[in-house]
């Protein structure tokens, strides 16, 4: 008897053999690890299971950093023709059309959403709400300095920018 359940740990039991050959429906890990057995009977009582192809591709990092020009650039297959001027991203930019990543061998194709977030420190509070286990981050990080950031006159304030935001990301996502 483990955890003071006679059918085991919940999460070896979901993962093992046995769970398998009786085709019952794996449910995802955060299921697994947060709800323990209550959320795995919900989970096999919805019945129905449909596999969804598709996730969010966060883009975070301070502003003026390349977010939204690396954006552009994997949208349009190249950053020769990058507008330089793209302006300051207000909020989370969702405007663009989906990433489409063709999968390999008999695997699906996956449609990546480019979630363009604004960089400026202002934001951050209200980013937190969208930050997700369910997502894939891309941490945007560029050593130029602006004009008003004195403090990134040494090698530690030039990374700073990345801590913070690694920080923000483990405090509210520790499993991404």
């Amino acid at each position: 008897m483990q955890d003071g359940n006679p059918c085991g740990k919940c999460s070896n039991v979901v993962k093992s053999a046995a769970w398998s050959s009786r085709s019952l429906a794996a449910p995802p890990d955060e299921i697994i690890g947060k709800s323990s057995w209550s959320g795995v009977a919900k989970f096999l009582k919805q019945k129905e299971f449909h596999p969804v192809h598709k996730t969010r591709l966060m883009f975070i990092g301070r502003g003026v950093s390349g977010k939204t020009r690396l954006v552009r650039a994997l949208l349009q297959g190249s950053a020769d023709s990058i507008d330089v001027q793209t302006g300051r991203t207000i909020g989370i930019d969702l405007s663009n059309p989906p990433l489409l990543l063709p999968g390999t061998n008999d695997e699906p194709t996956i449609e990546a959403v480019p979630w363009d977030f604004a960089g400026q420190e202002l934001s951050y509070l209200s980013h937190s709400v969208h930050l997700s286990a369910r997502c894939v981050y891309v941490l945007v990080w560029s050593p130029r300095k602006e004009e008003d950031e004195s403090s990134r006159d040494t090698a530690d304030g030039i990374v700073q920018p990345m801590f913070e935001w690694l920080q923000i990301l483990s405090s509210h996502v520790p499993d991404a």
